[in-house]
């Protein structure tokens, strides 16, 4: 009924960009399976207030509302982050199914 193909979630490309680099500066020892990696992004995006834009002009030139919130969603969510990872190592889903 409706297209949303051209819908992008602004914030979901920050945790991913904050996750990798969590896990290039290496500085956190954490689980970095498939499962685990996803239950991390679930669980900061859960907590995080979502963005989204839908045209080429404001995903490639952000107005200055945009920026400002772009860096500040890059700080909450290396914050979240860090607690996602702290929570998810603690109640690994793939612990119950590991042989």
């Amino acid at each position: 009924m409706f297209d949303t193909s051209e819908l992008t979630n602004i914030t979901e490309q920050v945790v991913h960009d904050s996750l990798a680099e969590i896990i290039r500066e290496n500085e956190i020892d954490f689980c970095q399976c498939r499962i685990c990696l996803q239950d991390i992004i679930a669980y900061s995006l859960n907590r995080l207030p979502q963005k989204y834009v839908c045209n080429f002009v404001d995903k490639s030139f952000p107005g200055n509302n945009d920026v400002e919130f772009s860096n500040f969603l890059h700080k909450k969510s290396l914050d979240v982050l860090v607690q996602a990872i702290s929570s998810v190592g603690k109640n690994q889903h793939h612990a119950s199914t590991a042989a």
